[in-house]
């Protein structure tokens, strides 16, 4: 409907001119569609381009695990960015993360050989030494028995032949360990008897031994139980020497057996007796 500006009648037709006067009619223009469009949804960021760059700072702190991790997130994360036609952003991201995985990785794999050779022996030495003092610990057990031993067979150390079985019984250790266990070193696990004992103290009188605190008693040694011998019998297996027992209980690491007493003073009975070597009459120690 439009209505004529001079004589106000009106005209429901697209006449140009107003049929009752002859005016011109001038119609409005349409009005314009204001209705508001909805407005499209931002695009999100790509989860797996995040995780990428944060998992390849990461990887500084975890050896280069999570960098390895963040540059295949970073790779799919470029792909995901690029196929989703505009819905997921964050390709910078994936970039950075793909970059700094790389060179994380990169360095790792240039200085963990570096620092695996300065390492290792650190950590070498450190298992040698605990090895060692375990050794010195069974050794002094051993020392304690032989003591307790002589002093139930009259001041007369074990024969050479049997001197473990012997001994074994006056060894004394923490319940559910066994008491051979303390002949054993930890560097010859599968080894019963790791000690050699010095042949020349076979049934010998603690008298004799002019010298308890140089003369060899037990020494790191190969060849398993009841193992005796001399010098030539000792095993060098710590740091290049021997632990050795001597006759006053001490034990030393020896790097050379110069100064070591072997032989035992020559015997003093008068001629014509013989010791027997006999236990006393007292009940073994438990």
């Amino acid at each position: 409907m439009t209505l004529c500006p001079r004589c106000q009648k009106r005209h429901y037709d697209e006449a140009a001119r107003c049929q009752y006067c002859g005016a011109l009619i001038v119609r409005a223009p349409a009005a314009a569609d204001f209705t508001p469009r909805a407005s499209a949804a931002p695009a999100r960021t790509s989860g797996m381009a995040t995780a990428s760059l944060v998992l390849g700072l990461l990887g500084l702190f975890s050896a280069g695990l999570l960098a390895l991790v963040g540059l295949i997130l970073g790779i799919l994360g470029l792909r995901q960015i690029r196929r989703s036609r505009g819905e997921l952003q964050g390709q910078g991201l994936a970039v950075a993360g793909i970059v700094v995985s790389g060179l994380v990785l990169a360095v790792m794999f240039l200085f963990l050989p570096i620092v695996a050779a300065v390492l290792f022996p650190v950590f070498a030495q450190a298992r040698e030494k605990a090895r060692a003092s375990v050794c010195m610990s069974h050794l002094r057990q051993v020392g304690i028995a032989m003591s307790l031993y002589t002093q139930d067979y009259d001041e007369h150390w074990p024969r050479r032949q049997n001197w473990c079985d012997s001994v074994l019984p006056y060894v004394r250790t923490p319940q559910g360990i066994p008491a051979a266990s303390v002949f054993q070193c930890p560097s010859l696990p599968n080894q019963p008897g790791a000690y050699a004992y010095n042949g020349l103290l076979n049934g010998v009188s603690n008298s004799r031994i002019a010298s308890p605190y140089e003369t060899a008693v037990l020494f790191d040694s190969r060849g398993g139980w009841n193992r005796a011998g001399g010098p030539g019998a000792a095993a060098p297996r710590h740091n290049d020497g021997v632990y050795m027992l001597f006759a006053a209980g001490n034990t030393r690491w020896m790097r050379s057996l110069d100064g070591v007493v072997w032989k035992p003073s020559p015997a003093a009975a008068p001629a014509g007796r013989r010791h027997s070597h006999r236990r006393r009459g007292r009940s073994r120690r438990e």
